[in-house]
């Protein structure tokens, strides 16, 4: 039989968990059928009666197919549209940090730890100055006595830390400085 006079039945499509099927009777024998959406416009014979069909609902398959690639194609879009401005903000984001390493040394000078360390230092010292100071002062008589002599050692331990802190980070600005010659 020639397949373009083969009986369509009138079909309605149902959306399920399983997908979506078109639910038809049988033109020969009036058997329910279902056919995945898929099939709607293609040629199959009913398993009742062996009569050959054409799954109905071939307009509903192809604007749902339409749909779809609308959708893949609006979905495209945005993700395209995303990729640039994600990589616009790759390239401001390099452009930034190229800025910032031609604008010299004395703006990265301000985030680099050394100079936490020889600030530090410096203000421990002096501390350490300003509490011997005092203790001489306030106790002229007996400069060394047993009350005191904690409060010595504690300061001189507080002195040479300070020395020490200020040491360290003037190392540590050598380093730096050692690092952006050879960055440069």
């Amino acid at each position: 039989m020639d397949p373009s006079k083969l009986p369509e039945p009138e079909g309605a499509v149902k959306h399920g968990l399983t997908g979506s099927h078109v639910h038809f009777a049988c033109p020969a024998c009036g058997e329910h059928l279902h056919n995945p959406l898929s099939d709607a416009g293609r040629r199959d014979r009913c398993p009742q009666c062996g009569a050959a069909y054409i799954v109905p609902c071939a307009a509903e398959r192809r604007r749902i197919e339409e749909e779809r690639a609308r959708e893949a194609e609006q979905r495209h879009r945005v993700e395209a549209a995303a990729a640039k401005r994600k990589q616009a903000a790759i390239v401001a984001v390099s452009e930034t940090k190229g800025e910032r390493k031609q604008e010299g040394r004395k703006d990265r000078r301000g985030d680099e730890p050394p100079g936490v360390f020889r600030i530090v230092g410096a203000v421990m010292v002096c501390v350490s100055i300003l509490i011997a100071a005092d203790a001489i002062v306030s106790n002229q008589d007996n400069i060394v006595s047993t009350g005191d002599l904690g409060l010595a050692i504690g300061n001189a331990a507080f002195f040479v830390g300070g020395i020490l802190f200020y040491t360290l980070g003037t190392l540590l600005r050598a380093l730096y400085q050692i690092r952006d010659r050879s960055m440069d």
